[in-house]
C-alpha cells in the first residue's frame, strides 16, 4: 500500500479515490434509471 509522506498528497489521493467511486455509482444509477423507464 502506498503511504505518501506529504499530507497534501494524501488528501489529493483520497479525493481522487472518492470521486472515482462516486463516478461509477452515478453512472450505474443513470443506466439503471434509463432501463427502468423503458420497462415501465
Amino acid at each position: 500500500m502506498l503511504t505518501p509522506r506529504n499530507i497534501n498528497v494524501q488528501v489529493i489521493a483520497n479525493v481522487i479515490t472518492i470521486a472515482g467511486q462516486l463516478y461509477v455509482a452515478i453512472l450505474i444509477a443513470l443506466i439503471l434509471g434509463r432501463a427502468q423507464k423503458r420497462l415501465s
